[in-house]
This record gives C-alpha cells, sequence and structure tokens, in this order.
C-alpha cells in the first residue's frame, strides 16, 4: 500500500476515532485490534497526541496535548497492548484477530499431544495415514504445471522478497469447484473432515513457497480456528514464526498453530516449500458456541457443510449449494 502525506493523516485520524470507541466501551477489542495493527505496521511514522496511544494525563482536567508529539514507540505500543489485556479485550500480546470468542483457550503452538487431548486425534490419523495419497496427486500437478497455473499470488501485500502461490479449494465455507478439479483425490480426502469443509471462517488450500520467500508478521481474522500445515515437499531453509516461536515442516506430518497470534514465513531455501493448509474449528468449541459466533450467511454456510454428513461423520451425497 502506497503511503504517503494522505494515508499519514487518515491513519492518525483512524487512531483518534479509535481512542474514542475505546474509551466508550474498553472491553471492545475491536478498537485495540485496529489501532495496535496501525501502530505496528505504521507507528514509527506517525506523530500523534498522547491520548490516541492511551496514554493518561494524570488527572489534570485542564490536561490539552501538544498537537504533535514523538513519534509512537514500542514502548507506548506495548502501553495499549497491556490495556487491552486488562480490560479482557485481549488475551495475548500477540495476539490479534478482529473476530474474538473471549475465554476460548489459545498458545501459538499445538503438540500432537495437544491435538490428541482435545479430541482431534481423528483428524491428525486420518491426514497423516493419506500422506503419500494427497502428496502424489499434490505433485503431479505441479511437475505437469497446472498447479502453478490455477494458484494466485499473495493478495494482502505478505509477501516481502520472492513468491508466494496459493491454490484455494476451500475458502470461508465455499467450495472452489474448479481447482478441485485439480486435485479430486485430495480434494476427497478432506471432505471426510467436517471440522475442515464447515469451517467458514477459514481455508483450505495448496501453498507454494518459492526460494530466497519472505513474508512479513500477520495475523489470520478469527480465534475460532487452528490452522493444520501437512508438509508435502520440505526443502532445508523453510521456516515459519509463531508467537515468536520458529518451527520448520516435516513432510508427511502435521504442524498445528493458531494463526491469530502473530507470524512469519521464510525460505532461504533452493527449492519450493509446498504444503497443505486447512483450518479446523478450534476443538474446544462446543456445536452452540461456533453457531453463536457466526453471522447469519456464515451460519447458513456452516449449516449446509455440516448436513452433508451423517451422524457417525460419513460424507453424504452433495446437492447444489444454494449461494
Amino acid at each position: 500500500v502506497k503511503y504517503d502525506a494522505k494515508s499519514e493523516r487518515d491513519y492518525e485520524t483512524s487512531l483518534r476515532l479509535f481512542e474514542r470507541a475505546r474509551k466508550l466501551a474498553p472491553q471492545r477489542h475491536e478498537a485495540y485490534v485496529e489501532a495496535i495493527q496501525i501502530l505496528r505496521r505504521h507507528g514509527d511514522k506517525l506523530d500523534l497526541p498522547p491520548s490516541s496511544l492511551g496514554e493518561k494525563n494524570n488527572g489534570n482536567k485542564n490536561h490539552k496535548p501538544e498537537i504533535k508529539t514523538k513519534p509512537a514507540s514500542a514502548s507506548k505500543l506495548n502501553t495499549l497492548i497491556k490495556q487491552a489485556i486488562k480490560y479482557g479485550a485481549l488475551q495475548h500480546s500477540q495476539q490479534f484477530p478482529m473476530h474474538f470468542v473471549k475465554g476460548l483457550p489459545s498458545k501459538p503452538w499445538y503438540s500432537r499431544k495437544d491435538l490428541y487431548e482435545m479430541g482431534a486425534s481423528r483428524i491428525v490419523k486420518f491426514l497423516e495415514n493419506k500422506f503419500h495419497i494427497i502428496k502424489d496427486e499434490i505433485m503431479k500437478a505441479y511437475k505437469s504445471g497446472i498447479l502453478i497455473d490455477e494458484s494466485i499470488e499473495d493478495t494482502e501485500g505478505l509477501t516481502t522478497e520472492g513468491k508466494w502461490t496459493e491454490l484455494n479449494l476451500y475458502h470461508l465455507g465455499r467450495k472452489f469447484e474448479k481447482n478441485c478439479r485439480v486435485l479430486p483425490k485430495t480434494t476427497a480426502m478432506l471432505e471426510k473432515i467436517p471440522e475442515i469443509v464447515s469451517q467458514v471462517k477459514g481455508a483450505t488450500k495448496i501453498s507454494i513457497l518459492q526460494p530466497k520467500t519472505k513474508i512479513r508478521e500477520h495475523n489470520g481474522p478469527s480465534n475460532t480456528r487452528l490452522r493444520l500445515h501437512l508438509g508435502i515437499e520440505v526443502p532445508d531453509g523453510a521456516s515459519i514464526t509463531v508467537g515468536g516461536i520458529k518451527k520448520t515442516w516435516e513432510e508427511g506430518k502435521l504442524l498445528a498453530f493458531d494463526d491469530s497470534f502473530v507470524h512469519s514465513v521464510e525460505h532461504n531455501g533452493d527449492a519450493p516449500r509446498i504444503a497443505l493448509i486447512a483450518d479446523i474449528w478450534h476443538p474446544l468449541m462446543t456445536e452452540d458456541d461456533i453457531i453463536g459466533c457466526l453471522e447469519s450467511d456464515e451460519l447458513e454456510r456452516y449449516l449446509y457443510r455440516q448436513s452433508l454428513f451423517s451422524e457417525n461423520g460419513v460424507e453424504l451425497e452433495e446437492e447444489v449449494a444454494p449461494w
């Protein structure tokens, strides 16, 4: 995004509005999240009155902040984050989702043991047991060129170096029929897992990271999902950092993390890193929790996807979706 004098004024105005919203409803997380994201990205460029950064005026009613102060510093940003946590608007210093279900336990990384204890062992075992079938189909599509041809490049401006492309199979509960025809076996496997295809706040896709690629820090939009990465082709030099903790992929094994935490990716290797990405509902959410956090259009897609499965999780014949 181009940064100029106008955008600077827009950001400064936005921060003042978010400050007003925060004062009116100190437990409402949206105002904090928007302000935090602006400060994290542009704080070093902005000149702001102290009130826009959550600073106190020491009780002086006649206190009138100067029009301009020093550029926003990391310490001022940290103060705002601490205030958000204090009021329950956020629960972790590196977790900033716009859609936030309060009280839902979360941490950056989830181990295999964590997933098993939360009741997600079926998903882990299924995907890892089907790894060779999934990899064979994905690599054939990659080598033929169709996987790259049908994939799209980063649409959010997160790539600072190199090239990152993705092939969406499902997004927000909507099936990409054309893309799914590129990987029919993989799609069939995924469609046996209701927690994946009914995730209307997430996506399922193939991610291709070319050598010498860097993806800047960012975070996902909701804490209601866990993101699973199944390593398909994993050369040396590729890593992902979530919540300040760095890990790498392993072919045929799942990595699980909460992508509402700040995360970044770096690939210093010499060959593409390819992974299957699938979002699932946070395993500690009940059916009522899920339904209660959805907007009406999301609820319609969620109930439709769930209706395609019988009570024992077996996929039923799909009809044409109503959207």
